[in-house]
């Protein structure tokens, strides 16, 4: 109900007033509206019912903490998205209270280092998110650089992940000089993040030095015994963990710029991923991860890689998924269903991937072409609106880099676009760019000697090649 706006002394009644009428000013009713047989509104404050307006729904701002509007807008808006975006794509399910990379957002009052490592990575994403304002058709064989520079927002936003990077990095090295007496798990929160931030700006060997640096403080870490259960790092210091040791793992696989570790070389490997397995967005068994992890390391020319392999296999075949996935807890058939696919795929694909690890003559115990369809077959079942779509990427590599057939092809290349579309991590792109230097390496060597490349994976890696996919 809103008052109707009214002089103190009226000169007429409201309806004498609206008909432009000169009203007689007689009380209680005015002479005119009696004659006409019409209710007299009266001379003093009218109020009119109105129907209830409605507004706008107002944006969500998680971010209440007073301390955080410090930050100018685009800042604001960068944290804002971390904690609405970003951090969905880092657990497989993103259910309240089970997250823990939100809490890093309240962290970033008492250290400004892990303020800018957020604000470049949450940059450097929505940078991404921009060049979807592209037409789709120049975009799918377009680099990430391209594409960038055809965005003005998406130039504006890569220039402040820059900015925020640098100082990120400058606070990093301070903070490392600064020895014990600065907090370790701010330090490899950051370093993570600077992985992270690699792999979405889709660099292919960026995210070397990070992940060097990142294992020498998981070594040190693990030797505390510090675990204060209470403490705002006592879940996530493991989900910290567990992604750099998958990351070193899976870069050994593709990459010869990368050795193994003491952490990735010992038990450590499996007994903190198992602390992370049922929420990890990776959702490759850890018992996988160490077979992949094997095979990588395997001397291609060697007399021993042979049985070496053979074994590896078996142990890969031998896995029980079923039993692994019902293991991490009570899920809704549905998920328990597409958790089996995904980690089916890892399975073949790492069994597929060591077969490529060995160099020929050598005759495997499985077929190759039979693993391949098995891959193919899990991959196609994990629909794209499921949240562990986001788990396929390395599997789906893998069979793309061994098949020959153009529709197989066709249909990699349509599903890691749709893995860029949902995810807007570069390092999708880097591995369809990848993918089309290993077809050519394949093609050319069919057309010229009649015969396929054994590796097209060691052949790139030979060659200075690779990328990292997670």
């Amino acid at each position: 109900m809103s008052p109707a706006q009214t002089s103190a002394k009226p000169k007429s009644c409201h309806n004498c007033r609206r008909q432009r009428l000169r009203c007689d000013r007689s009380f209680p009713t005015c002479q005119k509206c009696s004659k006409k047989g019409l209710y007299c509104l009266g001379y003093g404050n009218l109020y009119i019912w109105t129907p209830p307006r409605l507004l706008p729904p107002r944006p969500s701002r998680p971010l209440l903490d007073p301390l955080l509007q410090v930050l100018g807008r685009p800042y604001r808006e960068y944290v804002n998205h971390f904690a609405t975006h970003l951090c969905k794509d880092l657990v497989a399910h993103d259910f309240p209270g089970r997250n823990p990379f939100r809490d890093l957002v309240p962290l970033t009052r008492e250290y400004p280092v892990l303020l800018h490592i957020i604000l470049a990575t949450s940059a450097i994403h929505m940078s991404n998110a921009f060049c979807q304002d592209i037409p789709s058709l120049s975009c799918q064989y377009s680099t990430l650089q391209y594409l960038r520079s055809r965005n003005e927002p998406s130039r504006r936003a890569l220039l402040d992940a820059l900015i925020a990077k640098q100082n990120a990095l400058g606070l990093l090295k301070a903070a490392v000089e600064q020895g014990d007496s600065f907090c370790r798990d701010v330090i490899l929160a950051v370093m993570t993040f600077f992985i992270n931030l690699e792999l979405i700006d889709g660099s292919r060997d960026g995210w070397v030095a990070h992940i060097y640096g990142a294992q020498s403080f998981i070594t040190a870490l693990l030797k505390r015994q510090d675990n204060d259960p209470s403490s705002p790092w006592s879940g996530l210091r493991d989900y910290l963990i567990s992604d750099c040791l998958t990351y070193h793992t899976l870069s050994l696989s593709l990459t010869a710029v990368t050795k193994p570790t003491a952490a990735t070389s010992s038990n450590l490997l499996i007994t903190v991923l198992e602390r992370t397995e049922a929420n990890s967005y990776l959702c490759c068994p850890p018992t996988i991860l160490q077979i992949i992890h094997a095979a990588s390391q395997l001397p291609p020319g060697s007399a021993a890689a042979p049985q070496e392999a053979a074994d590896l296999i078996q142990k890969a075949s031998a896995f029980d998924i079923h039993s692994w996935a019902s293991r991490l807890g009570p899920s809704p058939e549905q998920v328990l269903s597409v958790r089996q696919h995904v980690a089916s795929a890892h399975r073949s694909a790492a069994i597929l991937y060591i077969l490529q690890s060995v160099s020929p003559p050598y005759e495997p115990c499985v077929d190759a072409d039979v693993l391949l369809s098995d891959t193919f077959h899990h991959l196609s079942l994990v629909s794209e609106h499921d949240n562990l779509f986001k788990a396929t990427a390395w599997p789906t590599f893998i069979a793309g880099a061994g098949t020959d057939d153009p529709a197989r092809r066709a249909w990699v290349l349509q599903r890691l676009e749709r893995l860029w579309e949902t995810l807007l991590w570069g390092y999708i792109r880097t591995a369809m760019e990848t993918l089309q230097e290993i077809w050519t390496l394949r093609d050319s060597a069919r057309q010229s000697t009649g015969t396929r490349i054994h590796s097209p994976l060691l052949e790139l890696k030979s060659r200075g090649f690779g990328c990292l996919v997670v």
